[in-house]
């Protein structure tokens, strides 16, 4: 290590050690590990693989996995599910392909029409995951839209 570093080693000693390994082993959060033993979270990881512990993923709960999906599958980003869960945007993503659907490309929502407010354009969610361009297929969207705000 350098001389002028602002980084410091820590050296756990056996006794340290065999205490951090009880709590990873015990589920302790790993940031709370790192804390109490001045170490980096990612040392705390690596001395848990060196003694052959698993590795720990956090997983969301299977109710909140399902609603992040059915809250994408709706039409919401990944952001705004994470947002409105309080979640990390890789958790929603997660759920969402352990529910088995599918990403849509970065930053697009399904358009309300899409989303379930006018049910015989489902099929269309493929074509319309991103804003259309073309105008007739904007012309329909807003008559869709209407028709469905209208309750026709």
């Amino acid at each position: 290590m350098r001389e002028n570093s602002r980084q410091s080693q820590t050296r756990l000693s056996v006794s340290n050690r065999a205490e951090l390994l009880a709590g990873y082993a015990d589920g302790v959060p790993v940031r709370e590990l790192a804390t109490r033993f001045n170490v980096h979270r990612g040392t705390v990881r690596e001395i848990a693989r060196q003694a052959g512990l698993a590795a720990r993923r956090p997983e969301l709960p299977d109710a909140i996995r399902v609603d992040a999906a059915q809250l994408y599958a709706g039409g919401m980003t990944l952001a705004q599910v994470a947002a409105r869960l309080g979640v990390s945007h890789e958790a929603v993503r997660s759920a969402v392909l352990a529910c088995g659907g599918t990403i849509r490309a970065a930053g697009r929502s399904v358009p309300a029409v899409v989303a379930g407010s006018a049910p015989e354009f489902s099929h269309l969610t493929g074509y319309l995951s991103r804003p259309p361009r073309h105008a007739l297929l904007r012309r329909l969207l807003r008559w869709a839209s209407w028709r469905a705000r209208d309750g026709r």
